[in-house]
């Protein structure tokens, strides 16, 4: 089943925040399995994650506990300009003034032919910086209330950014590159949740370093909300003494078609297009 759909047979309360247009979205079930729904309605444009911000805040403020909050974020989309504010606009050139032809779509024309458009690495880095700050809020507002707590952020794609030799441009590829695959994957734990499970730590940090999956997520939180389920597999959680790197990583492209997991590339990872005197 869903976690929300689980959750929905214990004691807590489920909330579910998203700044993406969710009407035919993979998403929809779940979040219609919530007792506390906001989708927020929005355009392409100037649309900013921190609109969640205070939803999330009254949703820690009006729920009963225990409760659990899934917040789906729009981060580094397209278009990245619109991702963030004018204050996390710190490195530049960024593509606020790239001009197409009249009629046409910047970032379209970019993703056609723009093997080396100033400021593009720099725009989606810009998103990073105020993602930061985003993830920051939500665990600042988690922790203000000194309650054994969680956060958990893992992203669903990366991104292209002009790599060569393909010159790739934002995603969904039908073979997906590494940059769309290996994603971010965090989680937080509060004082108080380390107090009553002081082992949780030493666990996480013990896989810190290992290949993990998203699908780790489930069985992940099965165990950090003490939540037990018949299917429940202990080798796939991170907050098990058990967990088992799975042999292979499979990823599914747009089109639901399992692709083998791309590798690194020789310069180990590093974004070749990334240049230092860029930022100055």
């Amino acid at each position: 089943p869903m976690l929300t759909e689980l959750l929905a047979q214990t004691t807590y309360k489920r909330g579910w925040i998203s700044n993406q247009n969710i009407g035919e979205h993979l998403l929809v079930p779940s979040s219609l399995d919530c007792d506390y729904k906001r989708e927020l309605k929005w355009e392409l444009q100037d649309v900013y994650d921190e609109m969640l911000l205070p939803y999330v805040s009254e949703f820690l403020d009006v729920v009963t506990i225990p409760q659990m909050l899934f917040v789906h974020t729009l981060g580094g989309h397209y278009a990245y300009t619109e991702r963030y504010t004018k204050a996390f606009a710190q490195f530049q050139p960024d593509l606020a003034n790239f001009k197409a032809e009249e009629g046409e779509d910047p970032y379209w024309v970019i993703r056609l032919g723009g093997k080396d458009v100033p400021g593009f690495v720099n725009s989606f880095d810009n998103t990073i910086l105020y993602t930061d700050m985003v993830l920051d809020s939500v665990i600042s507002f988690v922790e203000a209330k000194h309650k054994p707590a969680f956060v958990i952020y893992v992203a669903d794609h990366g991104e292209n950014l002009l790599e060569p030799p393909e010159y790739r441009a934002y995603h969904s590829y039908d073979t997906p590159s590494h940059y769309e695959a290996h994603v971010p994957y965090f989680i937080w734990l509060s004082d108080e949740y380390l107090a009553r499970y002081p082992q949780a730590d030493s666990l996480l940090r013990a896989h810190l370093h290992l290949p993990v999956q998203s699908t780790v997520t489930f069985h992940t939180l099965l165990d950090l909300t003490r939540v037990r389920y018949a299917l429940y597999d202990s080798t796939q959680s991170l907050l098990s003494p058990h967990f088992t790197p799975l042999a292979t990583r499979p990823i599914i492209n747009p089109d639901g078609k399992l692709k083998p997991e791309p590798t690194y590339p020789a310069e180990g990872g590093v974004c070749p297009v990334y240049n230092r005197r860029q930022r100055k």
